[in-house]
């Protein structure tokens, strides 16, 4: 399965990506690049902000299996322009698998 993970370098994020990588997924990381930069190394990375409509820019014309998104952990990454951007690459999708701990 292709797989992209928004976040993916640390706490939850980093054992979903290590799990995938060990059941044979292809991964691709979504983040802003400066948590835990040399993670996994040989795994395709994207560097962008999922707060922005131009962070989002970087997922134009990709397509994946699923997305496993684990870095929503703050309101504004959630709601308003940037979930609007996430709901567009949603609906390319098979899956998405969104964890959050807000209540």
């Amino acid at each position: 399965m292709n797989l992209l993970v928004l976040g993916g370098t640390m706490f939850l994020g980093r054992h979903v990506v290590d799990a995938a990588l060990a059941a044979g997924h292809s991964v691709t990381l979504f983040n802003r690049g400066r948590t835990n930069p040399d993670l996994f190394p040989g795994v395709e990375r994207i560097v962008g902000d999922r707060t922005s409509p131009e962070g989002l820019a970087a997922l134009a014309g990709r397509t994946w299996d699923a997305v496993i998104d684990t870095s929503g952990y703050v309101r504004r990454h959630v709601r308003g322009q940037p979930l609007m951007g996430l709901q567009r690459l949603r609906r390319r999708l098979s899956a998405h698998a969104w964890f959050c701990s807000l209540h």
